[in-house]
């Protein structure tokens, strides 16, 4: 009988999907079991790698290069695709299932058996312009979120540049409970970019996938 994939591949379809999935699996990797000389492949990739690719890829999808997104979207799947692969047998051949919660999104039925916290989870967000009268309000953007649960409390962080981790700060009191949040007094002409999290009973969850959008 063949071993099933517990992971959800959709991050595959977008970049931000990618980047989120990349930076996600270099946090898990830090003090991950499977990533321990005793099990490490040769083909596994460090946290290092997957972080300088997200960043590159971060940076060329925002200044909009086409073919260097391209390129590096093959080159972060290829390494995620090859890092799962080698969790998914090691977790079989050491019969421990919790070698799967290494920052890679899990199907729903999977999470659903396993009982996954909200911590395991990421909200979803999108970035949309806000408007009146038709006309695109200056300095402002809105922020969507599609959270796990209803009074689920959400971190939110910007930053003009989302490869240097240092850069990211929060957005007013940083905490919120409601699904739509208006971002006011940006830089005009910029892009920003946000990333959120889960909060609940004092502990932190991973970074969600990180949305842009160019403020008017």
């Amino acid at each position: 009988m063949g071993i099933k994939d517990p992971f959800d591949r959709s991050y595959e379809k977008s970049v931000t999907g990618t980047i989120g999935t990349l930076n996600s699996v270099a946090d898990k990797g830090e003090t991950h079991v499977g990533y321990k000389d005793e099990y490490r492949p040769v083909y596994l990739s460090r946290s290092d790698t997957l972080r300088g690719i997200s960043a590159a890829l971060t940076l060329a999808h925002g200044q909009g290069r086409t073919q260097d997104v391209k390129s590096l979207m093959a080159q972060g799947i290829q390494r995620l695709t090859f890092n799962s692969q080698h969790l998914i047998m090691l977790s079989a051949h050491l019969n421990d299932p919790a070698i799967l919660d290494a920052g890679f999104p899990m199907k729903q039925e999977t999470m659903a058996k396993n009982k996954v916290s909200l911590l395991d989870l990421v909200p979803e967000l999108t970035a949309k312009y806000l408007f009146a009268s038709k006309v695109i309000v200056p300095q402002t953007m809105v922020i969507v979120m599609r959270r796990a649960a209803p009074n689920a409390v959400v971190e939110l962080q910007v930053t003009e540049n989302p490869s240097d981790e240092s850069s990211w700060s929060k957005y007013g009191e940083g905490m919120f409970m409601q699904s739509r949040v208006e971002l006011r007094g940006l830089g005009s002409a910029k892009r920003i970019y946000v990333r959120g999290r889960y909060h609940e009973k004092g502990a932190s969850g991973r970074w969600s996938f990180v949305v842009s959008i160019l403020i008017h």
